[in-house]
């Protein structure tokens, strides 16, 4: 498997209007009030920069997951990413179904908002862009590093002054990136204005305790 994968025209424009808009979810959180605090960052860049907003589905088939958030609204998002999956399965010969998916999350993105470096736990993620619009040159991109744990500090302590990065990309509105979250660190440049809508997969939990409900 490639360790990451930009995947063009990987869905469509009504598709991608369909789960943005999509509206049965019982739970909106900032889900970077306890992870972002956690994160080894200066907290002072909570002064300039907002969290971001979600909406997090979890796989109803997996009885040994303790989120259970939004089950019936999982295999709503599933259907719709399917042909994205399958697209990235075919062309990397790996399993990525809506039976192995450990959950989907739909992430905000508004003025003023900030990813810090991090890993979610997992095998693979598919990162699929739904919408960027009005955002500037350099923000909102997507910032890789290789995975060291010794490197972490550094990384943490250079983010948002000094641009160390592995990598940077660019998502555009339809594109998916495969990304091997054993790999590597990633994060968001910040976003002074303008909107970027995602919708994460996950395949694979690497976490023994299945990781912390980020």
């Amino acid at each position: 498997m490639d360790t990451y994968k930009v995947y063009s025209d990987s869905i469509d424009l009504q598709t991608s209007s369909e789960l943005i808009n999509l509206s049965n979810y019982n739970d909106r959180d900032n889900f970077f009030v306890d992870f972002e605090f956690l994160s080894g960052v200066d907290h002072s860049i909570w002064a300039d920069y907002n969290i971001c907003e979600r909406y997090k589905t979890r796989n109803p088939r997996d009885n040994n997951n303790p989120y259970p958030h939004n089950l019936p609204v999982y295999d709503s998002l599933a259907e719709k990413l399917k042909p994205t999956w399958d697209l990235i399965s075919q062309d990397q010969g790996i399993e990525l179904n809506i039976e192995n998916c450990w959950g989907i999350d739909l992430i905000f993105y508004g003025p003023n908002t900030i990813l810090t470096p991090h890993k979610d736990g997992f095998e693979h993620l598919v990162i699929t862009c739904l919408t960027a619009r009005n955002i500037l040159d350099s923000e909102g991109e997507l910032l890789l590093w290789n995975q060291n744990s010794e490197d972490l500090p550094r990384i943490m302590n250079n983010f948002n002054i000094v641009d160390d990065s592995t990598d940077r990309i660019s998502l555009k509105e339809g594109e998916s990136i495969l990304l091997n979250d054993t790999k590597y660190y990633h994060a968001v440049s910040p976003m002074t204005q303008g909107a970027r809508v995602t919708v994460v997969s996950r395949w694979g939990n690497k976490t023994p305790d299945r990781g912390f409900d980020y």
